[in-house]
């Protein structure tokens, strides 16, 4: 219970820290507009990631992340799949 309350009061610190910088809100809030991404998520990504202005596609996002798509090629015949965790 007591690490519970710990992470909780570290979530608030974040929030709060965040909650000051418009920027960071701003890219919070884009990075909450995909699926699946909630606040700490989008969060641990801005401080990975820092200035998201140097990435200029979401392709480079994804590559950042290492997530890219499978690929089975034969010969002469390359054939994308589902994205995987690089």
């Amino acid at each position: 219970l007591c690490k519970i309350s710990i992470v909780i009061t570290v979530i608030k610190q974040l929030k709060t820290f965040c909650a000051k910088d418009d920027t960071i809100t701003q890219y919070i809030h884009y990075l909450k507009s995909i699926d699946g991404i909630g606040f700490i998520t989008a969060a641990c990504l801005i401080g990975k990631i820092g200035d998201p202005q140097h990435l200029t596609n979401c392709r480079q996002l994804a590559g950042f992340c290492g997530l890219v798509p499978s690929e089975h090629s034969t010969g002469n015949r390359i054939k994308q799949g589902s994205i995987t965790f690089r």
